[in-house]
């Protein structure tokens, strides 16, 4: 009986750390358009009325997982980067047109 009721906590703990890790945002590859910057960029994929700054943690993971970009307010036509959307407030209908 102990080991049947240790087995399901293990199982339950497993469980519950696999669904809390999982990442909060949706990960992929952008193609900088003409005038965009990381605002213009985040304004395309979330909801109206997300708000957005330096402080948002979709744009701060976006930043760190893009150390070669020196200026955000100069990015070149057609530079790859990898963006991280936060699923909460993303707008559906433009993530899958990108």
């Amino acid at each position: 009986m102990r080991f049947i009721l240790v087995s399901v906590f293990l199982c339950i703990l497993f469980i519950s750390n696999t669904v809390y890790s999982a990442s909060p945002f949706y990960k992929f590859k952008y193609t900088v358009r003409l005038k965009d910057n990381i605002i213009t960029i985040f304004k395309k994929f979330v909801k109206r009325g997300t708000k957005l700054n330096s402080k948002s943690k979709m744009i701060r993971q976006t930043v760190k997982a893009n150390r070669n970009i020196k200026s955000w307010k100069k990015l070149k036509v057609g530079q790859k980067i990898i963006l991280f959307v936060d699923k909460r407030p993303v707008s559906y209908t433009h993530l899958r047109a990108h």
